[in-house]
């Protein structure tokens, strides 16, 4: 009779740890819901911000005047780098910082570049001449991670909307 109890004792606790261990990854996967979305909700806060679009609306309309003038393309050899007189500097290091969110999983790729509407593919073309001299100064590691964010970027646009991505 005390075996008889003793097995019973032992399937029950076997129960509550397998209970337990649903539980548990319920929860976590809760929490991953609700990491993914305070990630997105960030950057969508950021992207909508004054200062990033301060800096897009530099990049697309002010950036190609000022690469024509050698002081402002000698600005980027200083260290550290005036971002108030470059605030491309500042885009395409935000661009960096989201790339790498999206390299490692912290943000899920798909809801990361549709939330950000084409603007990595659009801010890398823009500032394509601009990374390359910069490159050419400090090192090709520098912005690879908005590299890799433009170019999923646009291989995500060219299978929804291949259109968009001709033009």
């Amino acid at each position: 009779m005390l075996n008889l109890i003793w097995a019973v004792a032992s399937i029950g606790t076997f129960f509550v740890f397998v209970i337990s261990a649903v539980v548990a990854l319920g929860q976590f996967r809760s929490n991953s819901r609700s990491n993914q979305l305070a990630g997105l909700q960030a950057v969508s806060a950021h992207s909508t911000g004054t200062d990033f679009q301060r800096w897009f609306a530099f990049v697309l309309k002010e950036l190609p005047i000022k690469m024509a003038d050698p002081a402002f393309r000698d600005g980027l050899r200083e260290n550290p780098i005036d971002r108030d007189a470059h605030p491309e500097i500042q885009l395409a290091d935000w661009y960096e910082e989201v790339g790498i969110l999206a390299k490692y999983g912290v943000v899920h790729e798909a809801p990361l570049i549709e939330l950000l509407r084409g603007g990595p593919e659009t801010a890398w073309r823009a500032l394509g001449t601009t990374i390359a001299l910069y490159r050419e100064i400090w090192g090709f590691s520098y912005y690879r991670n908005f590299e890799r964010l433009a170019e999923r970027s646009r291989a995500f646009y060219s299978k929804i909307d291949p259109e968009r991505t001709a033009r």
